[in-house]
């Protein structure tokens, strides 16, 4: 009778388990040596100090440790590098010349250690992030969101009346105390960024330049980067120089750069020929690279404070423009030698050409 044949495969070999008495002898006979020898100073050493540190500071939230008075030098914590910044609405229009001006930062051949942060004050819809993204790809871009709803203790923005309503009540204004005071507060600059590089939505750059415009950071001593010269003058600088010249009274300041602080006053005294009307120098500031930590300065944030956020309340009321509050905080706390004034070859504002 013929049986079937039975398949018979490879004895597989049993897999010895490493919980072998021996081994757990060896295991506890190496734990007992270890603790003799960190009892008695053998292991401990500044170097396993040092290497916990360095865990323990990769993973803290990187923080600004502030300013040297001696060096008028800026340390931080971890490596930060120059972000640029973009503040945008969520109008069709505003986003579409946003995308414009992020095509032409290749001409500035911005890297990838490069942040861009585009902050936004009221939501942005799928379509409107889609957009912005591709037009940098694959450059990475971070969304902030900005509340436009927040407004200064004891300034009741209801019963107040804006002098300048352009898509909203209180909208201009509100820019004007971002790109002034609040950026400096917000999170993804403090944590991130060793300077700003500002661009406006409707700006662009037009031709290549790999060399001073602030991308590879500000340079040694170096807390701001200025564009040329312009000036605003009539209501929108009413009582602004008066104020600058009581707060340093009050505050018994010494100008730190006597060239810029006499050329405000003198642009107030002499009045414009055309205009008839008493002017102030501002810093054509829609493109600008600028210091955090110096704009973290206590100083700096104080006057800051009083411009926008105590009474007279000149930036909601009168439209004081921070062109020409940051003229006037460069004249007040930075030196000559920490300032660079030079014109970006290529920039344009507005941008009048489609990339």
């Amino acid at each position: 009778m013929h049986r079937p044949r039975r398949l018979v495969g490879k004895k597989s070999k049993a897999k010895k388990s490493p919980f072998t008495v021996r081994n757990v002898f060896i295991f506890l006979a190496l734990l007992f040596f270890l603790s003799t020898m960190r009892t008695f100073g053998g292991l401990h050493s500044t170097e396993g100090e040092e290497a916990s540190s360095i865990v323990s500071s990769t993973h803290a939230s990187p923080k600004l440790r502030g300013y040297d008075p001696l060096q008028r030098a800026f340390v931080s914590d971890s490596i930060k590098h120059t972000c640029i910044a973009a503040l945008v609405s969520n109008s069709d229009e505003d986003v579409k010349d946003l995308t414009v001006a992020l095509k032409s930062l290749r001409n500035l051949k911005v890297g990838s250690e490069t942040k861009i942060l585009i902050f936004y004050e009221e939501d942005l819809t799928m379509w409107h992030t889609n957009k912005i993204t591709r037009s940098i790809s694959p450059h990475h871009v971070d969304f902030e969101h900005i509340d436009f709803t927040l407004f200064p203790p004891f300034f009741d923005p209801k019963v107040e009346e804006s002098n300048w309503n352009k898509r909203s009540k209180w909208g201009y204004q509100q820019m004007i105390r971002f790109w002034m005071s609040r950026i400096w507060d917000h999170p993804a600059v403090v944590e991130n960024c060793e300077s700003v590089l500002r661009i406006d939505s409707d700006s662009c750059f037009l031709e290549t330049t790999e060399e001073g415009v602030g991308l590879e950071g500000l340079g040694e001593g170096i807390v701001y980067r200025a564009n040329k010269l312009r000036k605003d003058c009539g209501e929108y600088t009413e009582g602004l120089w008066d104020l600058a010249k009581s707060y340093i009274n009050e505050e018994r300041i010494t100008v730190k750069n006597p060239h810029l602080w006499d050329m405000a006053r003198r642009f107030w005294e002499e009045k414009d020929n055309h205009l008839h009307k008493a002017c102030l120098p501002t810093f054509y500031n829609n493109f600008e690279v600028t210091s955090v930590a110096f704009m973290r300065l206590p100083e700096v944030r104080k006057w800051h404070s009083r411009v926008s956020e105590e009474e007279p309340f000149g930036v909601f009321r009168r439209r004081w423009g921070d062109a020409g509050v940051r003229f006037l905080t460069m004249a007040m706390f930075a030196e000559e030698r920490e300032i660079v004034r030079t014109e970006v070859k290529g920039y344009e504002h507005p941008c009048g050409a489609p990339l």
